[in-house]
């Protein structure tokens, strides 16, 4: 018998904690934005600076989104479903 190579995924989040994570995301995109503003004055913005954090902090959001959407589809609990849907970044 083959052993696989990773733990199986466990599908096993709450409706709370779909919104907690979701409030948590917000938070985190406001602070990148909050960060990006103080210190990076208009004159000196350019892509580094700029659009690059951004690009990350995005990327960092997208990544855990896809995981609390995928509820929306496939939970067989209504209030999971809703939470997923209602969570939509």
């Amino acid at each position: 018998m083959r052993v696989p190579p990773q733990l199986r995924l466990l599908f096993v989040n709450t409706a709370e904690f779909i919104a907690v994570g979701t409030t948590q995301l917000i938070e985190f995109s406001r602070q990148a934005i909050d960060q990006i503003t103080a210190k990076t004055s208009l004159e000196a913005a350019n892509f580094e600076n700029v659009l690059l954090p951004l690009a990350h902090c995005r990327d960092s959001i997208a990544a855990e989104a896809g995981i609390s959407g995928f509820y929306k589809e496939v939970s067989s609990d209504a209030n999971l479903r809703d939470a997923s849907s209602r969570s939509k970044l």
